[in-house]
């Protein structure tokens, strides 16, 4: 039995309705946790190619917590996130927003903990610094 569809205005049949309804359950049960850092760039970012030929920056950041410090690897695909990496240098403050990725190793026999940012957003939170350029005087007549 056909079951009309009022957003798409077409009939639709009912293994076609199920199907969504399995895909949106399927969707809601992987979460994925958003995190906001702020801190400075540890290194000067660093541009790579991917297996499938796609480009992607990777950083370093130093959040400081007090006198604790967080590292933060950063990987950004998104176009504009890349573009505002690369502008940066080290030691510029910057904002970065996207997916959080943790994940636990071993090393010297105690377990740790890598924090790393699949980044959406990147802010530059000062205007990088700039090589000094010589200024340009206006010759008078």
């Amino acid at each position: 039995m056909p079951v009309f569809s009022a957003h798409q205005g077409r009939r639709q049949s009912r293994s076609r309705i199920d199907r969504r309804r399995w895909a949106f359950t399927e969707r809601r049960k992987s979460r994925t946790t958003h995190v906001l850092v702020c801190g400075q760039l540890f290194r000067e970012p660093e541009q790579h190619t991917s297996k499938a030929g796609k480009p992607f920056v990777t950083a370093t950041i130093r959040a400081k917590d007090g006198e604790a410090a967080q590292w933060w690897k950063v990987l950004a695909f998104a176009e504009t996130a890349r573009a505002e990496l690369m502008r940066l240098t080290d030691g510029d403050a910057l904002s970065v927003q996207g997916a959080l990725q943790a994940e636990t190793y071993e090393k010297d026999g105690a377990t740790r903990l890598s924090l790393s940012v699949v980044a959406d957003q990147v802010l530059a939170l000062r205007q990088p610094r700039r090589a000094t350029e010589p200024r340009c005087k206006a010759v008078r007549p």
